[in-house]
């Protein structure tokens, strides 16, 4: 569980330096960012596919491996999207609402991860 809160954290503080990179249009800031997101979403990755093993019977790894994965590389359509709302909303305010959206999340996991601990 405490990988989960680690790779929401990595995705809402790239998400706060994305938007900071959007804004000062440089190529360090857009490195920095672009590290760490993609560290974020490595471990977040890393994190689902340990949390699919760790439900899945025998019969049912490969079956929800596969719907992990589909579900992942939706992903891979947000910059399209990002490009689509783009005459209409600022990169920094996309990637503000991203990083809200992760810490909501970070919120939510942190919580039912100390909830999870209290029971057992």
């Amino acid at each position: 569980r405490g990988g989960a809160i680690l790779a929401l954290g990595m995705v809402a503080a790239g998400m706060g330096l994305a938007g900071w990179a959007a804004t000062v249009l440089t190529v360090g800031a857009a490195l920095v960012a672009a590290a760490v997101l993609g560290a974020g979403y490595g471990v977040a990755l890393l994190v689902g596919l340990q949390e699919i093993q760790r439900i899945a019977g025998p019969d049912d790894l490969a079956g929800l491996t596969a719907v992990f994965y589909s579900l992942s590389y939706l992903g891979f359509a947000v910059p399209a999207v990002l490009a689509f709302l783009a005459p209409a909303v600022s990169y920094p305010t996309m990637f503000a609402f991203g990083a809200l959206v992760a810490v909501t999340c970070l919120i939510v996991a942190a919580v039912g991860s100390s909830r999870a601990a209290a029971i057992s």
